[in-house]
């Protein structure tokens, strides 16, 4: 089978991979040459930040079937329906995740990046730099899937209070373990007025776009801070920017942003904020768990077109 690995993998999916089938690695993202690659492929196995386009599924002709490791899909065209092309995602990554969350609220709480920058100029700040503790807190989250659920699980052992705004609330599995964290159900107005931290974690679609902004932003407390790890588009920079600038609320933790790699901001340059380059999913032990669950993927496509 001719399989393109659009994205850095685990070594040894790679290796099993190559030795059992015709493989193309495209390791940094490059429409182009995705394009000119894409046509010979039966299987396409991609990470962010690549991407396929509506061109790039005209062109592929034998495509039969995606693998997505991770749980977004926003980068792959919607055509892969009408080409009846198989999606598999493989949302091995939500504790990497959640953990990268989770260490921007204790930064951003403890002042760490002021704290380190303090020494670096000779000072020493130990009674200035007062921080908070995240136990008693209100942790918001937006979006309850499989890295919100996670967070969830983690806020709730580290005793902060949890609320959740989320479409499909009903499901029988949400349900179960809203009770077992004892997390509160709540539309998003009223979950970013009442949380002291507020991270989001849902998929961006066209209502999703820009859910942050000058009048949602309004709605937080002064003292919140405000966390994204699910995708750049749903927070508009430039309102955040000025929202902490002015003081409106006290910090932001960006993993993900609308155009990536982002050129320069200002906001890169406030001390009250964390950037990260869409690091959330980049652990070892992530990329093995995906590397092991599309081993298994890919054994049983391989499996079933030989009974076939």
């Amino acid at each position: 089978m001719n399989v393109l690995l659009l994205g850095t993998f685990d070594d040894t999916f790679q290796q099993m991979i190559a030795r059992d089938h015709q493989v193309q690695i495209l390791a940094k993202r490059d429409d182009d040459k995705t394009l000119g690659m894409i046509g010979q492929a039966e299987m396409v196995v991609i990470r962010s930040p690549h991407r396929i386009t509506d061109e790039m599924i005209r062109a592929a002709a034998h495509l039969r079937w995606i693998i997505r490791g991770g749980s977004g899909t926003d980068n792959i065209s919607s055509l892969y329906r009408e080409k009846n092309i198989a999606l598999i995602c493989v949302p091995a990554n939500a504790r990497s995740v959640a953990e990268l969350s989770l260490g921007m609220m204790l930064s951003l709480y403890r002042q760490l990046r002021q704290a380190h920058r303090s020494l670096q100029e000779g000072k020493w700040l130990k009674n200035e730099l007062s921080g908070f503790e995240v136990q008693g807190k209100k942790l918001g989250i937006i979006g309850f899937g499989n890295i919100g659920q996670t967070l969830g699980q983690m806020a709730h052992l580290l005793g902060m209070h949890v609320n959740v705004s989320d479409r499909s609330m009903y499901k029988a599995d949400k349900a179960r373990l809203l009770e077992a964290i004892n997390a509160v159900a709540m539309d998003s107005e009223s979950l970013l007025s009442d949380s002291d931290i507020v991270v989001l974690c849902t998929p961006l679609t066209s209502e999703t776009h820009h859910m942050i902004c000058r009048e949602t932003l309004a709605l937080m407390k002064t003292t919140a801070i405000l966390i994204n790890i699910g995708r750049g588009g749903l927070v508009n920079t430039d309102d955040l920017y000025q929202h902490l600038v002015q003081k409106k609320i006290a910090g932001a933790g960006l993993d993900v942003f609308e155009t990536e790699p982002p050129s320069h901001h200002p906001i890169f340059d406030l001390e009250n904020v964390i950037c990260t380059p869409h690091i959330g999913a980049q652990t070892r032990d992530a990329k093995k768990r995906i590397g092991d669950r599309m081993i298994e993927i890919v054994m049983e496509i391989v499996s079933n077109r030989r009974c076939s």
